[in-house]
């Protein structure tokens, strides 16, 4: 058992997965989404899943990669070629390193790589992501369930938004295409709960 499964009181999930973590390749201002992201990192591999993520080693990026390689999990890094020396450089742990040819090829390897996303807070690659699972969620190209990790109040405006498009019309369907989390067991528990149901 891990240092992180046993630090949290849970059991090694039943089946394994490949969570994507959509987050910031910066930092933020805040040192709690720092920590957060750290904790994401290693409950992840603490519950026996596979880590995909953007392949960078600072920011939220490179906390979430170093939660989950201090707790001993698996890891895949996806990243254009031309930002490789760039931000894989900076103290990102060892992992699986997949190139792409560019942004677009990056989303997709990963959004295919993954049974689950989360997205932590982070800027316009983090939007991009989560919209583009969105999207595809709605097109019924994939069932894959999508959480939004809030830390400080950070998704809530955005859930504001989804709701007023769906409330004008803008998109017909019953329920936003993600859950919004509070918790990182909360996070967890989503994900795991819709794919294994």
């Amino acid at each position: 058992m891990s240092a992180s499964s046993f630090d949290t009181g849970e059991a090694r999930a039943s089946k394994r997965l490949a969570i994507c973590v959509f987050c910031g390749v910066e930092s933020g201002q805040d040192a709690g989404t720092q920590r957060l992201a750290g904790e994401l990192g290693a409950h992840i591999a603490g519950r026996g899943h596979l880590l995909v993520y953007g392949a960078g080693g600072s920011g939220l990026m490179g906390a979430v990669a170093r939660g989950a390689s201090r707790s001993g999990g698996p890891i895949m890094g996806v990243l254009p070629a031309f930002l490789h020396e760039r931000e894989h450089a900076a103290g990102a742990p060892v992992q699986t390193l997949m190139l792409t040819r560019d942004h677009t090829d990056r989303k997709l390897r990963m959004m295919a790589s993954a049974d689950a996303f989360i997205a932590l807070p982070g800027g316009y690659g983090t939007l991009d992501g989560i919209l583009e699972v969105a999207t595809r969620a709605q097109l019924g190209l994939h069932r894959k369930p999508l959480v939004l990790l809030d830390s400080g109040g950070f998704w809530e405006q955005f859930r504001d938004l989804i709701s007023a498009i769906h409330n004008r019309g803008f998109v017909v369907a019953d329920t936003p295409p993600f859950e919004l989390a509070y918790t990182v067991q909360e996070a967890m528990r989503m994900v795991e709960d819709k794919v294994t149901t």
